[in-house]
């Protein structure tokens, strides 16, 4: 919990003060209905079983505005074996593991195909989605 204080404070400093700052758990939060124009999550949503995340994304889609807009990263199923944490995992379900080891040891992660990115993001236009270096998804589009 101190950890998450020093954050807050930090992102406060960084903001000057201004906006609002929430903290709560993603997958819980009750985000209000076409209210925001731009959505980002990098290297954040995945970190739950997949049927979390599928509920979350749809939230997000809800959340925004008409011709809003996202940047998403979620992770490619490659990732799953070329992540050094991942080479001690155990599996949750298909697609979600937790790796036993490293700084993220207990945190499940989620992997997904090209095939499963093309079917959760198909409501968006505009959609585009790339590998970057690390092996995650860069996902933009526009509801």
């Amino acid at each position: 919990m101190e950890e998450l204080k020093k954050l807050i404070v930090m992102t406060k400093d960084i903001l000057d003060n201004q906006g609002e700052l929430i903290l709560a758990d993603m997958y819980e939060y009750d985000y209000p209905l076409n209210t925001y124009g731009l959505i980002i999550s990098h290297a954040t949503l995945h970190h739950g079983k997949k049927k979390n995340v599928l509920t979350l994304l749809n939230k997000i889609y809800d959340a925004l505005v008409k011709k809003g807009k996202i940047f998403i990263s979620l992770p490619n199923e490659d990732c799953q074996k070329n992540w050094a944490m991942m080479a001690e995992h155990e599996t949750l379900e298909d697609g979600t593991c937790i790796p036993l080891i490293g700084p993220e040891k207990g945190l499940p992660h989620s992997f997904y195909s090209k095939e499963e990115i093309d079917k959760i993001f198909s409501i968006y236009s505009r959609i585009e989605s790339d590998l970057d270096e690390r092996g995650r998804w860069i996902i933009t589009g526009e509801k």
